[in-house]
């Protein structure tokens, strides 16, 4: 069988088992196309800068508004 999986979507990236996948889909060769957390900007932004998604969800919209302005130079 052929292992086809080229992009991970990874709902609650900032929880526990979020950040242990983190850690394991570069050595497996996996690229996050689109990550999420509630409100936890501080570990998005450097998820957001450790892995390049293209996309990233937040819980509210005051977070968005601090993680947009935190990786505005990432674009």
């Amino acid at each position: 069988m052929t292992d086809t999986i080229q992009s991970v979507v990874l709902l609650g990236s900032t929880g526990s088992i979020g950040k242990q996948t983190l850690e394991v889909l570069p050595c497996i060769h996996k690229h996050v196309e689109a990550i999420s957390g509630n409100e936890n900007v501080s570990l998005l932004e450097n998820q957001i800068r450790a892995h390049s998604p293209r996309f990233c969800a937040v819980g509210n919209e005051k977070a968005a508004r601090d993680l947009q302005l935190r990786v505005a130079d990432t674009n």
